[in-house]
């Protein structure tokens, strides 16, 4: 019983984190309310496969493998430079889209290469770790 209740307080603290980016985003860019909904479902179904292959394949620690708070700040940037630089918010995101794509598969080669194999964090980060 106790695993039951501390599975369904880390589902909800897991679930709770990841929908306030993909609203605070989907409010940046002037979403209607069914594209926002659209991207919230988007979003947790990409968290469940990500969730389920880091489980399957991947480091099998209990971390909310949400979305980083570090990308609402680029993507609130780039919403404020539609207009300037690009002609539309779908232009703007096409643009981060790619940009992401792009860096994941540079990512995804240095770590299959071994050119990058393991992550060194420093002193203070290990004592919190």
């Amino acid at each position: 019983m106790k695993t039951l209740i501390s599975s369904l307080q880390w589902m909800a603290f897991m679930i709770a984190g990841s929908i306030a980016a993909p609203i605070a985003i989907a409010a940046a860019f002037h979403f209607s309310a069914g594209e926002t909904a659209l991207f919230v479902q988007r979003t947790l179904f990409v968290l469940g496969i990500g969730g389920l292959l880091q489980g399957i394949f991947g480091h099998r620690m209990p971390i909310n493998e949400g979305p980083a708070g570090l990308w609402w700040s680029v993507f609130a940037i780039y919403a404020g430079l539609v207009g300037s630089m690009y002609s539309s918010s779908t232009e703007s995101l096409q643009y981060l889209a790619g940009a992401l794509i792009v860096t994941g598969i540079f990512f995804f080669l240095l770590a299959f290469t071994g050119l990058v194999d393991q992550v060194n964090y420093p002193p203070l980060i290990n004592l919190t770790v």
